[in-house]
């Protein structure tokens, strides 16, 4: 343009936003895309909350980049972000499984602990957590992986026989109030330390498991046989005693 007089010129910016959108990748609960200007600081959602039946969260990945391992991390937006939560089946990760059983009001059961997909474990302290008001822990056998164990407040094992072998951990026995509701009561497992042979850190998940509480049988004296009737056939079976 033609100067002829003094001009000031100022020059203006549109601050540049952009959306970073959320793939739960088969998690149960949705997260929200959000959109967030140049440079802001980003907080991702906590990963940690999607629920995924069976798999082990891994972390957010924009594409092939893992951006953390973390539930939750910060960035500083500069593009518009795809990101995608990525799972991992507990069949194809070490963890450990608290097998599911069934008992009746006032009766004791075995629960069993196993370890699958051992990645080399050669040491392991656990607490449990579980309903104290319902079920009482009696008794805690070691199972065929560790030649050392102990019980009290938490649960330990050294001296792996193998340390990559998989099978039973421990077996407990829990006795059930008689006064309990019937219902389920989970059983969860709570990993302090997880190490390997030179003392490093391994990482290892837990699946919980449940006790189906149902309400004690009736008692029919004199049904020896459990037909739920009282007749001959009990008499004979009586005999044989």
């Amino acid at each position: 343009f033609l100067v002829e007089q003094n001009w000031h010129l100022f020059s203006t910016w549109a601050e540049n936003s952009y959306t970073i959108e959320y793939n739960a990748n088969g998690g149960t609960c949705s997260v929200d895309d959000v959109t967030t200007a140049y440079t802001a600081d980003v907080t991702l959602n906590d990963g940690a909350a999607l629920s995924r039946t069976g798999y082990k969260f891994l972390g957010w990945y924009a594409g092939e980049e893992l951006l953390s391992k973390e539930a939750t991390i910060n960035f500083v937006a500069t593009e518009d972000r795809a990101l995608t939560a990525k799972f991992i089946s507990f069949d194809d990760y070490q963890h450990i499984l608290v097998e599911s059983t069934e008992t009746n009001l006032g009766e004791e059961v075995v629960v069993t602990l196993v370890i699958k997909n051992n990645p080399g474990i050669a040491g392991l302290v656990v607490s449990l957590n579980y309903n104290a008001d319902v079920l009482t822990l009696i008794g805690a056998e070691n199972g065929t992986l560790f030649s050392g164990f102990a019980w009290a407040e938490n649960m330990l094992w050294d001296e792996a026989f193998n340390v990559t072998e998989d099978g039973v951990l421990a077996t407990l026995t829990f006795a059930v109030a008689e006064g309990a509701e019937i219902g389920d009561y989970t059983i969860e497992v709570i990993v302090h330390e997880c190490y390997d042979e030179n003392a490093e850190v391994v990482d290892l998940e837990t699946i919980s498991g449940t006790i189906t509480v149902n309400d004690a049988p009736d008692i029919m004296y004199g049904d020896v046989n459990g037909d739920g009737e009282i007749n001959a056939k009990d008499a004979a079976k009586l005999k044989k005693y």
